[in-house]
């Protein structure tokens, strides 16, 4: 009974093993393998890259003094052939130069234009003197400048005119605008232009006919429509100078000295009194803060100097001290004293 059962289960596990053999003996037909079309060759070894360093930054130049220095190599090298270095002037905008002689100057625009003014030509006469004013205005369209004469004589530090002409830089033109220049000139100005180039702003020194010495006065002279206007002053005044605008010039200050020796060339003389002047020119009041104040000349004396005109106050100076004068109160106060001066430890 064992056996029998046996039996079956063995064949039937043979018969189910042939019927797999032969049914995997039997042919079948394998599926068609179609080759890449493209086949990379990598027969050649990629070469090995070798990473590049990063790249290293060069250092800043610091311009070297040849490389300033070589601005003057330029066309415009205005400082180059100029015998009279102390007297030469650049313009505010630097666009123009002046290099005045005793008896011509030439003005150069950095753009190639230049002018060059000769006493001997444009006027005919023979002039020992120099140039002792130099004015551009503020579109920098036209240069004042003036002619003073001097001899051995002549001693008058604050003057700065014989004569005062315009130049127009657009074309050279010169046109007398005060005075004139011969070497028997009988007129010697200060004079001074508003910082709007509306107004000049002169006075005549003081001549001597005989014992009579002619009144000094301010005149200011619209440069615009040629009106001129006079301001007496006392009589005792001989010289103004030290003439100052605020920035519209509506406003200006001025100082004023007179010789407290009576009788002798003024020349030797070395105490003076002087006063400070303000003019207020949208009114035309006149207001003196400083009055009669001693200085000596001919010592180490110093007198207060105008630094700065506003349409209230006037910023002043005396000894490394600030004063400020204020219009209205019409007071003078100190406002800061000079820090001495400390040797470093």
């Amino acid at each position: 009974m064992g056996f029998r059962m046996f039996f079956p289960r063995i064949s039937f596990a043979i018969l189910i093993t042939c019927i797999l053999v032969a049914c995997g003996a039997a042919p079948t037909t394998s599926p068609t393998q179609v080759p890449p079309t493209t086949q990379l060759k990598l027969s050649t070894p990629r070469p090995s890259r070798t990473p590049l360093p990063p790249p290293t930054r060069r250092p800043s130049q610091t311009p070297t003094p040849t490389e300033i220095n070589s601005a003057y190599e330029t066309r415009w090298a205005p400082f180059q052939g100029c015998d009279n270095f102390d007297t030469s002037m650049l313009s505010p905008s630097q666009n123009w130069y002046i290099c005045p002689d005793y008896s011509f100057f030439t003005v150069t625009h950095r753009n190639g234009t230049s002018w060059t003014f000769s006493v001997k030509e444009q006027l005919g006469i023979d002039f020992v003197g120099e140039f002792g004013f130099l004015h551009w205005t503020v579109d920098e369209n036209f240069l004042y400048f003036s002619l003073y004469y001097r001899d051995e004589n002549s001693n008058y530090d604050s003057a700065n005119a014989n004569a005062l002409f315009r130049m127009d830089l657009s074309n050279g033109k010169v046109t007398p605008v005060l005075g004139k220049i011969d070497p028997d000139a009988k007129n010697i100005y200060f004079v001074s232009i508003s910082p709007t180039d509306r107004r000049l702003a002169y006075s005549i020194y003081r001549t001597y006919q005989g014992n009579v010495i002619s009144p000094i006065k301010l005149h200011l002279l619209d440069l615009a429509t040629g009106k001129e206007q006079e301001f007496s002053l006392e009589p005792e005044y001989y010289s103004i100078v030290g003439v100052v605008w605020s920035g519209d010039g509506r406003q200006l200050a001025y100082t004023l000295y007179a010789a407290q020796e009576s009788g002798r060339d003024i020349n030797d003389i070395c105490d003076y009194l002087y006063s400070i002047k303000f003019l207020d020119l949208t009114n035309f009041e006149t207001t003196t803060f400083v009055k009669n104040g001693p200085i000596n000349t001919c010592t180490d004396s110093v007198s207060f100097g105008v630094l700065a005109v506003f349409a209230d106050r006037v910023l002043l100076e005396k000894n490394g001290d600030t004063w400020i004068y204020n219009v209205k109160s019409q007071k003078l106060k100190l406002q800061a004293t000079a820090t001495p001066w400390l040797p470093d430890e």
